[in-house]
């Protein structure tokens, strides 16, 4: 049963009843189970966590912040919010209803995280010159850019896996340890399979970049889901669409391969909110398409 929150002013103090277990953030008391839910509008529909795409609802008369940027809903209301995998302190949201501004500070459950050592990896894609590293930043910030895009196009509820049949060798958040160097925390799923195994779209979308050569992700594709979401697929052997091209959720986007920095064959995937990278398999868990 859905848990549910009736608030109350008595006396000029907020009296809350749940019917579910209670966690208490600093500036607010709510439920925390499948929703939460902040003054009867502003809602999440799933748990709080580091890493985790975050879908919501405002009312008509809300506007939510996240630092400088605002979250635009659909016309619905719906929104997508993504919390970063490695924060360390509470996020500070701001929810504008009318001439009204409050501020809420989301605290968020942090989870363990594993590390992976890489052997074997091409020594000149992991100590990299300096004419090697401007290639890199060249190629980060056109991604970037593109990134930083808004469209109202797509409005994704549910994701499909791109790949059908594989192996899971790379997890989400991963500490990694490369040919002994400590490299940054792994940003998508490792999805491993032959070479020339289908790579598909999980949601309906634009095609951002179709990249035939990036010095660490090889053969690369970016997709713009829209109200913020991208999926970003590497080391591919074959892209078949282009730059501006729009996709539906299952069309084939290329095929798995070993391009770039990699010691097998293998789909590096991830998902983005903006700039904020989310764990895919928690997308996949969260929003199914049946």
């Amino acid at each position: 049963m859905t848990p549910r929150c009736v608030f109350s002013l008595l006396k000029k103090r907020k009296i809350i009843y749940c019917f579910k277990r209670i966690y208490i953030l600093n500036i607010s008391i709510l439920c925390y189970s499948s929703v939460i839910t902040y003054a009867q509008a502003l809602t999440f529909h799933n748990s709080i966590q580091d890493g985790r795409l975050i879908q919501g609802s405002l009312a008509k008369n809300e506007k939510l912040f996240y630092q400088d940027k605002q979250i635009i809903p659909n016309s619905n209301g719906l929104f997508y919010f993504g919390i970063p995998q490695s924060a360390q302190t509470p996020l500070l949201l701001t929810l504008q209803k009318e001439n009204t501004r409050k501020q809420i500070k989301l605290s968020y459950e942090m989870r363990h995280r594993q590390t992976d050592i890489v052997n074997g990896l091409p020594q000149g894609k992991v100590s990299v010159t300096v004419q090697n590293k401007q290639r890199i930043a060249k190629e980060n910030a056109e991604l970037k850019a593109e990134r930083r895009k808004f469209i109202i196009d797509f409005f994704p509820i549910c994701f499909s896996r791109p790949v059908q049949n594989y192996r899971l060798s790379g997890l989400f958040g991963s500490q990694r340890i490369l040919n002994g160097v400590k490299s940054n925390r792994h940003g998508g799923t490792d999805y491993a399979a032959p070479v020339g195994t289908p790579v598909y779209a999980p949601a309906d979308g634009l095609i951002a970049v179709a990249h035939p050569d990036m010095f660490l992700t090889g053969q690369t594709v970016l997709v713009n889901h829209g109200y913020g979401l991208f999926s970003s697929y590497s080391h591919l052997s074959k892209i078949d669409v282009t730059r501006g091209d729009k996709v539906n959720r299952g069309d084939k986007i290329g095929e798995i391969g070993q391009t770039g920095r990699t010691t097998g064959p293998h789909l590096h995937f991830s998902f983005f909110w903006y700039e904020t990278r989310v764990d895919p398999e928690l997308v996949f868990t969260d929003f199914p398409c049946q």
